[in-house]
């Protein structure tokens, strides 16, 4: 979900007087309901991973209280995100954290899959802290539904291909997910069942 608030912060219309203000997300402005005159054209978005806030009427929430809510929400997104990138730290190591990162590219949704997996943590607490970045990354891949080159991960992280290969099936394994042979085997059992 995304949220929207303008810059400047109204109370009421300065023409009109009135408190109904509404933040019209599809042209990005603050408009007045009653008069219907644009007050603010600067609007700032957040994402927020909580369900919509639900506001019966417009004037029913003072504009202050509407914009706490909305800065609460934010606050603690962020804050949940602070906490998942301190837990794969300390199973990562500091150095590690970093790739990561840049890895996941932003995407919370799937660091929090992998570091709320049981299997991969015990995965990772058994391994040295560089093949513990290759077992992330190699996660991360695996929910996009990609397939990395094993040689470039080898690389990355300087560990072997072979251990790369190997740390591929456990990955694949705690995820629940078949391995490229196993899913190219299936695609064509279906497809010659259904041709």
């Amino acid at each position: 979900m995304v949220l929207y608030y303008p810059l400047i912060r109204l109370e009421k219309c300065p023409y009109c007087g009135s408190s109904k203000l509404i933040v019209e997300s599809a042209r990005g402005q603050l408009v007045c309901a009653a008069c219907g005159a644009v007050l603010d054209d600067l609007i700032v978005s957040y994402e927020s991973p909580g369900p919509p806030l639900i506001v019966s009427h417009a004037g029913s929430l003072p504009v202050e209280k509407r914009y706490t809510i909305t800065e609460a929400n934010v606050v603690r997104y962020e804050f949940a995100g602070l906490k998942l990138y301190e837990k794969l730290a300390k199973l990562l190591g500091s150095r590690s954290v970093e790739r990561v990162r840049e890895a996941a590219a932003g995407d919370r949704h799937a660091l929090s899959v992998i570091a709320s997996n049981k299997c991969l943590e015990d995965v990772m607490r058994s391994l040295p802290e560089p093949e513990r970045g290759v077992v992330v990354e190699l996660a991360l891949s695996f929910m996009r539904g990609e397939y990395p080159l094993l040689s470039i991960v080898a690389e990355r992280y300087g560990v072997s291909r072979a251990r790369v290969r190997s740390l591929a099936r456990r990955v694949r394994k705690c995820m629940g997910q078949p391995s490229l042979s196993e899913a190219l085997a299936s695609m064509s059992i279906a497809a010659s069942l259904t041709g």
